[in-house]
């Protein structure tokens, strides 16, 4: 999942990137991989691993 935001002078950014992940209990969890002021986050991992696996990278 991609978030577009606004910076602080309005303009438009790629401001997070997230992963949608089912849990065992069948709820549906969003996990960030990426923001734009934090870095890498918890998603990062989960992330790299759905791209490997459908041979992107």
């Amino acid at each position: 999942m991609l978030h577009v935001g606004r910076d602080r002078e309005g303009r438009r950014r790629l401001a997070e990137i997230a992963v949608l992940q089912r849990g065992v209990d069948g709820v549906l969890d969003v996990r960030t991989a990426w923001h734009a002021d934090a870095g890498l986050a918890t998603g990062a991992g989960i992330l790299h691993r759905m791209i490997t696996e459908r041979g992107v990278a």
